[in-house]
């Protein structure tokens, strides 16, 4: 017997491996179950969705109001982080919330609907992107830390901004106008 173990040891210790990894992937997917619909995987947090992450290939992404009856009102931290293939998002109309680095170094993302809904945009949220227009929603209220890094276009901000974060505008070289 120990020398049947010893001639195949290896290849117990892969099987072993195999089916850590298999009870580890059931496991996630008891705790995520199936709050997944076009790539986007959704989290519930206080009976409302948080877009947790997108796994999607597509250039556009339209994110739903709802999902499954409930309002989707926050976009997680780097939800959609280096996702070289979105050029515009489509946000819900009751989002609140994009949290920090939500659409860090998304390369290619040049157009993103900020709706009037919105009330936190969090550090770096738009860190290295190709967005050039932007109209903050009067409901933002701050500017946290390097959101709007290497935009170079127009920013609008509104008046109800009263607290502009440390190198919210870094890298703007080419900044038309605020």
């Amino acid at each position: 017997m120990k020398e049947l173990f010893l001639k195949y040891k290896y290849r117990i210790a892969l099987l072993g491996i195999a089916i850590v990894a298999v009870a580890v992937t059931l496991l996630i997917g008891s705790i995520y179950g199936d709050d997944e619909i076009n790539g986007i995987r959704y989290l519930l947090v206080d009976n409302e969705y948080t877009v947790f992450r997108y796994y999607g290939d597509d250039e556009v992404v339209k994110i739903k109001n709802t999902f499954k009856g409930k309002k989707v009102t926050s976009i997680g931290e780097e939800a959609f982080y280096k996702n070289q293939n979105i050029t515009k998002v489509i946000l819900p109309k009751n989002l609140k919330v994009i949290e920090e680095n939500a659409f860090a170094n998304c390369v290619n993302l040049s157009e993103i609907n900020l709706v009037e809904s919105v009330e936190i945009i969090g550090a770096r949220a738009f860190y290295n992107t190709k967005l050039y227009n932007i109209k903050l929603p009067n409901k933002v209220t701050v500017l946290n830390r390097g959101v709007l890094i290497t935009n170079n276009g127009v920013i609008e901000v509104p008046d109800t901004i009263s607290v502009i974060g440390e190198s919210a505008f870094q890298e703007c070289t080419s900044l038309n106008k605020i």
